[in-house]
């Protein structure tokens, strides 16, 4: 018997120990929706949703069509939601107070639109959550990615972390 105990001790604890882990993680946000909205200095705000209110794998995402005027500038805020639950999420804030480890990704198609002036973190590095966008005529799409967890002192900061949420957009200008 005190065998048994000593092997079980001597097998056992060390993972039962080892369960708790030493760094904090910070869970992926359950965004469902991006809202996108741009403006002009006096002009009306243009506001445009991508929804994925069930997530990966159930109904497909439903995006508005960006519709902006050629050859203008804008700017582009960014809320961020998770509209899958009741009462409704704004993850905007939070995302801010975190944007240490968050960055936005904007590719557009055919050079339609153009993200330029990314807001920044704390230490000055790439965020995104507000910027400045230029129009271009024509017709394709804008995929907004929210990473998470990024490395921002890597190389390529966006090819690190794991993706929140993933948005794309038609855009006819």
């Amino acid at each position: 018997m005190v065998r048994f105990c000593f092997y079980w001790a001597l097998c056992c604890c060390p993972f039962a120990l080892g369960c708790e882990k030493s760094t904090k993680t910070i869970p992926i946000e359950g965004i469902s929706t991006i809202r996108l909205i741009f403006s002009q200095p006096g002009g009306n705000q243009l506001t445009y949703e991508f929804k994925d209110i069930d997530g990966i794998g159930g109904n497909n995402p439903v995006a508005d069509e960006i519709k902006l005027p050629p050859l203008n500038v804008f700017d582009c805020k960014i809320e961020l939601l998770n509209e899958s639950k009741t009462p409704v999420k704004d993850w905007t804030a939070t995302i801010k107070e975190r944007a240490d480890i968050h960055i936005f990704e904007f590719k557009a198609t055919n050079d339609v639109l153009r993200f330029s002036n990314l807001s920044t973190d704390a230490n000055g590095k790439t965020f995104g959550l507000i910027s400045q966008a230029a129009s271009k005529s024509g017709t394709g799409t804008l995929t907004v990615t929210l990473k998470h967890e990024v490395n921002k002192d890597a190389a390529d900061p966006l090819k690190t972390g794991v993706t929140d949420i993933e948005a794309v957009f038609p855009v006819k200008i």
